[in-house]
């Protein structure tokens, strides 16, 4: 209840934000076209989300009673991630006010969470995935040793049971503790025991996780899906491709932030934004480097190595199922440019207090920008189910007219909306992310040949 006191007033400012910043999908009952269209009213997950190790899906549907209401889900959604937000603030120990409510806004106002919440029959599975990553590592960070183990395990194995790819924010978490311990030039052992707390809680959690998914398969009675090769996962195939599986890492975080540019499509400069951020905190990691190394060589080398390693902690889940990252997985890689540039920042000293200035500056430039590109792609939302339904609407008059439907013949609807002439291409859906082109839905990867004329 202290802990509520304390903070509320900065949850509250979040959950504000977000209801601001997503007010049209609220208002408009927005949900993208590839999963999102076909589960409305009511959902409650089963035998095929568990098949995909996400079986607490079930539990969490169940207490929401399977209501898919898009203003209620979003809301608790954003209630979730904005308790997530701020309890990775008081974890890292941001002392700046400032820069703890810039980094919670811009875990709440960017395309990942934008891309969640137009799942929204499910978009409080995936926030809860959110949370309970954040709270493993808080246990971790904060419980003696037997017990942080063991809750931090619990919590991660609750996180993989929702959505796996949030693990990515638990080691990214991690890596962010232990650099925070290096800068404050903290004993080697003290270190080298979280590291080891770390390791066993995420090991243990990795095996109460496999407990709950096999429990939950012969529940059903079902096996694990090859979807993503959730099925091929083992300890011996993770160690045998985990030379491939970080290189993957940097790739995906190089895509991200460069080809992909955060998915942030409103600006061309964009690129520009995101370099001055690399180059203010590359000054910072040298600055610190330099300070350290002046203690301690051994802790400054590490300290290095933790940077380093950024990209390999976002894209954890990659070492777990070799996979592409698409913009519902990338999470972690949001959180990296926030919570790296706080935990460098947050350290005192004359240059760094020109180094925050300039921070404030750019954070501030990638939370517009980032709320720009969200409203763009609610726009597009709206804007393809609008043109979907008006061109939908012109099939059924035509076939009324030619008389199909007053003979009872069944009629099949092939192909992408939007590949029809008839679809209407605002600019904002030419330009929006691939998540929020609604009528533009895969038709599962089958090649549709043509049937020829129908008699």
């Amino acid at each position: 209840m202290d802990w509520i006191r304390n903070h509320i007033k900065y949850i509250f400012i979040n959950i504000i934000f977000g209801i601001m910043v997503y007010f049209m999908m609220i208002s408009e009952n927005l949900v993208n076209s590839h999963d999102g269209i076909w589960n409305t009213s009511s959902f409650i997950a089963g035998s095929w989300e568990a098949s995909l190790g996400r079986g607490l899906l079930h539990y969490i549907d169940e207490i929401r009673a399977g209501i898919v209401s898009v203003p209620l889900n979003t809301v608790l959604t954003l209630l979730i991630v904005s308790v997530a937000s701020v309890l990775i603030i008081d974890f890292l120990a941001i002392e700046s006010r400032k820069l703890g409510v810039l980094v919670s806004l811009l875990l709440i106002a960017n395309p990942v969470t934008c891309d969640t919440l137009s799942y929204c029959f499910t978009s409080v599975g995936y926030g809860m995935a959110f949370l309970f990553s954040v709270l493993s590592v808080g246990c971790i960070c904060g419980k003696s040793r037997i017990v942080g183990i063991l809750l931090g395990a619990v919590f991660l194995a609750l996180s993989l049971s929702c959505y796996q790819a949030y693990f990515g924010i638990t080691c990214l978490l991690l890596l962010l503790q232990v650099m925070k311990m290096l800068l404050d030039c903290e004993r080697g052992k003290r270190i080298v025991e979280f590291l080891i707390k770390g390791i066993l809680a995420i090991v243990i959690g990795g095996i109460f996780y496999s407990l709950i998914s096999d429990a939950l398969l012969k529940k059903y009675g079902i096996e694990l899906a090859p979807y993503r090769g959730a099925s091929e996962v083992s300890v011996g195939r993770i160690i045998a491709l985990l030379p491939e599986s970080m290189q993957l890492c940097y790739k995906e975080f190089y895509n991200f932030f460069v080809k992909n540019r955060m998915g942030i499509t409103v600006f061309n400069e964009t690129v520009i934004l995101i370099g001055g951020m690399g180059v203010l905190l590359s000054v910072c990691v040298f600055r610190h480097f330099f300070v350290i190394w002046r203690i301690s060589r051994g802790h400054a080398l590490c300290f290095l190595a933790c940077i380093c390693l950024v990209p390999v902690g976002c894209n954890a889940v990659v070492l777990l199922v070799r996979s592409d990252m698409d913009t519902l997985m990338s999470m972690g890689m949001v959180a990296s440019v926030a919570l790296v540039s706080a935990v460098i920042l947050s350290i005192d000293g004359r240059s760094v207090f020109f180094l925050r200035r300039g921070a404030y500056i750019l954070l501030l430039l990638l939370l517009w920008v980032n709320i720009l590109t969200v409203e763009k792609d609610q726009l597009a939302l709206k804007e393809g189910r609008t043109a979907t339904v008006q061109l939908a609407d012109c099939v059924v008059e035509g076939l009324i007219v030619e008389g199909y439907l007053a003979d009872d013949i069944p009629i099949a609807f092939v192909g992408k909306p939007c590949e029809n002439a008839m679809f209407v291409k605002q600019s904002a859906w030419n330009s929006a992310n691939w998540y929020a082109k609604f009528g533009n839905w895969w038709i599962g990867g089958q090649i549709i040949e043509d049937p020829g004329p129908v008699s």
